[in-house]
């Protein structure tokens, strides 16, 4: 099927949002003055549009950029919804770019990193700002000169605290999270800091809904706490049930880091997705004034803020702290 300008049935292709001004500035040719283009620039995105941490860090992007003469257009690889087509998202990612023929490239979590900067922009030479990069961007073998970003690190030591204050005779913990790369990364940084705060670990990391209940349903009844990641690539999600199930069966803390995991869980200290985004909107602006992206430190997330959901809390009576101002 032959792909529009606009539009892809794998890749949702989105039209640009004019931002700002029509020009970056005014020059001379001959004898007349004529305005030069907004520079272009392209996001592209791991997951979907709908997916919470991922909107939030586009809105970043989108807000930081709004009163700026640039364009920007995104792409998204759908990478939670349809982890066997990326391959194929990131050709079509990589046909937009030749198209396109953006100033810079804006990136965001583990699966364009995979699949489209390290084997098509590694080396240039478009500059290329990454966010979302869970933990550690070295399998990329990145920075360079070309290439710098935002690594994603998620506040669990503070959330754990925080539970292990109301309930210390917490012993054993219970992961329970989609079944995706990014997850199975994640093990290797979080393991260290669920055994420095005395926990034992089960993981349950699920390919759908069903799998989910029964996971669970199970954590219930053999943990003494459920630290529930994300749902993004839990095939066939249904919030309602999910609530409902929630409800039925919950009789331990459940505890969260993203924001947008909260109508599930009952205390988190959560990332700041939005964070991200402003960051990589605001060095692209600086790429665009002559910085090189090898002359831009690798920089770490820094915001986070403690969240409760009193009504899932009252169901097992935990006693919450009381959440951070908005």
């Amino acid at each position: 099927m032959k792909v529009s300008r606009w539009q892809s049935r794998n890749i949702g292709w989105r039209r640009r949002d004019w931002l700002g001004a029509a020009a970056l500035g005014a020059g001379t040719v001959g004898m007349g003055a004529c305005a030069l283009p907004p520079a272009a620039l392209l996001y592209v995105s791991s997951y979907h549009q709908g997916y919470g941490t991922s909107d939030a860090i586009e809105a970043g992007i989108r807000e930081t950029l709004a009163d700026r003469p640039v364009t920007l257009e995104t792409v998204y690889l759908d990478g939670k919804r349809q982890p066997d087509a990326l391959p194929h998202a990131a050709t079509r990612a990589l046909e937009r770019i030749r198209e396109l023929k953006p100033r810079v490239i804006l990136v965001s979590d583990d699966d364009a990193m995979i699949h489209l900067v390290v084997p098509h922009l590694r080396q240039g030479p478009t500059p290329v700002l990454f966010c979302g990069v869970n933990w550690t961007a070295s399998p990329y073998e990145v920075p360079t000169q070309h290439v710098s970003g935002m690594i994603e690190v998620l506040p669990v030591e503070d959330t754990i605290r925080t539970v292990l204050g109301a309930r210390p005779d917490c012993k054993e913990l219970f992961i329970l999270s989609e079944d995706s790369s990014s997850e199975r990364k994640s093990r290797t940084f979080l393991d260290p800091i669920y055994w420095r705060n005395g926990l034992s670990t089960t993981y349950g990391l699920v390919p759908d809904f069903d799998h989910w209940k029964k996971a669970f349903r199970w954590a219930n009844m053999h943990a003494d706490l459920i630290f529930f990641i994300t749902n993004g690539a839990i095939r066939d999600w249904n919030h309602e049930e999910a609530l409902a199930h929630f409800r039925q069966y919950a009789r331990v803390p459940v505890f969260t880091c993203d924001e947008h995991m909260m109508k599930y869980a009952m205390v988190g200290r959560v990332k700041v997705a939005r964070e991200q985004g402003e960051w990589v909107a605001r060095q692209a602006l600086r790429v665009l004034e002559g910085v090189v992206p090898g002359e831009i430190p690798l920089a770490r997330n820094q915001q986070s803020r403690l969240l409760t959901n009193p009504e899932l809390a009252a169901l097992i009576q935990f006693p919450l702290p009381s959440p951070d101002a908005a």
